[in-house]
């Protein structure tokens, strides 16, 4: 049977790229039209003329414009539009949508899913801390309540205990049919407990960023903590319009731990890359996206599919949002280990990869994952362990919102997000930066994905995340007299020659130990 599936796999790809039945909401697609309405704005788009314009294309197709995502819009100069058929399959109605002029881009409505693996009582246990040097980058600062973070995910335990304190409840939104933000799923309160748990409380866990504010984005519905990419487009067309309606927002990350297999999304007119886009060119907010747990190389089409440990995989399909290009402020995060290996499961590259953080492993030990918060369980417990490229990045994502914070200690203008990516990728720690994982496949005949022949095989392009190194980084760069956006020459020359020398300053201070 495995064989056979394998062989059907094949056999599609032979004949042209499928798309994986089930792996999309049936009936509806996300489409890129040509600005076909003058000046576009949110008024334009929502005006008489823009609405006709955009019914008029749908209903050619024999469907409906259910959303308009206005600020998207308006910000890429294309008309992004979920339409929904109520008569044709997803693939008849893209057929139908390609022949209008007026169509620049039609695409299914993917599926997305998690991609989940101080005198706090628990902080022992949270080995990841110690690893980015979290707590040598606390004598610095601890974070700032002024600085806010985006989470898009499953929601999160609007009453927990390490977190409410932290939750900005009026900001936050849900993009699904629940009605609310609470989580049902686990995985965003988790994600969002490494990111701001309130720190030195004296109860539970710590986050990288003691009193960052929580922005949480629900875009997975339920127990099985699945999404749609309309879902995911509509929570970045809410944080564009945010960051236009309130520009002295500090909102110097968005993390979003989710991924999806999909054929190429190479066209510039692709729904999600725009949306993702968008966010990007405001250049306030670095996008920090988990690699994903397939033990693949990112950037690249998987090589083989492997149905029985995971049916989203096809063969020449890519993960994204990890493997989009052309966004200048995204971080795509890998997974290691507490020994420092690299995570069993981890996706990789030594190019698309640009750091790696704590994650766990697949065949550890329980304290060898990453401890958090959680909704409260059957068995009353509100802090567990899940392992995972989504465990990793919203370490990243902290991280970001530390270094937002110590400008913030010392009362200087916010950093623009592509500095900011700078401090954190260019201060990463490149002597922790393993060879990406060899797996076997147990199919019929056994199959090894294993990245040797494949040249710098690390699972990561700049290595381990160094918080403490990436403050000293902000810190000489503040000592120069950075001004934001505006920053002098002199201040961005400094910042380049100090990370340059860093791995050569961290050698020595090992040496002299």
């Amino acid at each position: 049977m495995k064989k056979f599936l394998l062989a059907m796999l094949l056999i599609a790809a032979m004949n042209g790229m499928t798309h994986a039945a089930g792996n999309y909401v049936e009936g509806e697609a996300l489409v890129t039209l040509r600005n076909g309405v003058g000046t576009l704005n949110a008024a334009s788009i929502s005006s008489t003329a823009g609405r006709s314009y955009v019914n008029s294309v749908a209903s050619l197709a024999e469907a409906e414009a259910t959303v308009i995502y206005n600020a998207l819009s308006a910000g890429s100069g294309k008309i992004i539009v979920l339409m929904k058929s109520e008569t044709k399959s997803t693939m008849d109605l893209i057929a139908d949508l390609e022949k209008n002029p007026s169509v620049l881009n039609a695409s299914p409505n993917y599926r997305v899913r998690a991609l989940a693996a101080p005198n706090d009582i628990l902080y022992s246990a949270l080995w990841g801390m110690e690893k980015i040097r979290a707590h040598e980058a606390w004598d610095i600062t601890t974070g700032s309540g002024k600085v806010h973070i985006a989470v898009v995910d499953s929601g999160i335990d609007p009453d927990h205990v390490d977190l409410v304190a932290n939750i900005d409840l009026g900001r936050s939104r849900d993009f699904t049919k629940d009605g609310d933000i609470a989580d049902v799923h686990s995985h965003g309160t988790h994600v969002a407990g490494t990111i701001a748990a309130v720190g030195n409380n004296g109860i539970g866990v710590a986050g990288v960023n003691w009193s960052a504010k929580i922005i949480a984005l629900k875009v997975f519905a339920g127990e099985n903590g699945g999404g749609t990419d309309a879902e995911i487009i509509a929570a970045l067309n809410y944080l564009v319009e945010l960051l236009e309606a309130e520009p002295d927002l500090v909102l110097p990350a968005v993390n979003l731990s989710l991924g999806e297999w999909t054929p190429r999304r190479e066209s510039w007119d692709d729904p999600l890359w725009l949306a993702f886009k968008t966010l990007d060119e405001t250049n306030r907010t670095v996008i920090v996206v988990a690699a994903g747990n397939e033990f693949r190389q990112v950037g690249v089409p998987a090589d083989v599919a492997n149905p029985d440990m995971d049916d989203d995989i096809v063969q020449g399909y890519y993960i994204y949002p990890a493997s989009f290009t052309g966004l200048d402020n995204m971080i795509v995060v890998g997974a290691m280990n507490v020994d420092d290996s690299g995570s069993d499961f981890t996706n990789w590259s030594s190019e698309t990869v640009h750091v790696i953080a704590p994650g766990g492993e697949l065949f550890g030990y329980l304290d060898e994952d990453i401890l958090s918060t959680i909704p409260e369980n059957e068995e009353g417990h509100i802090y567990g362990f899940k392992r995972g490229t989504s465990m990793a990045a919203p370490h990243v994502a902290g991280a970001v919102a530390l270094l937002a914070a110590g400008r913030m200690d010392k009362g200087l203008p916010p950093l623009p997000a592509s500095t900011l990516k700078s401090l954190i990728c260019e201060s990463a720690n490149s002597n922790i930066n393993p060879e990406a994982p060899a797996i076997d496949i147990e199919l019929n005949p056994p199959v090894k994905i294993s990245p040797q022949g494949v040249a710098d095989t690390t699972v990561s392009k700049y290595g381990l995340l160094d918080v403490k190194a990436a403050m000293d980084a902000l810190d000489e760069l503040d000592k120069h007299g950075s001004g934001g956006c505006n920053a002098a020459v002199v201040s961005v020359t400094v910042l380049a020659l100090f990370l340059l020398l860093l791995p050569s300053i961290r050698k020595m201070k090992v040496r002299s130990r």
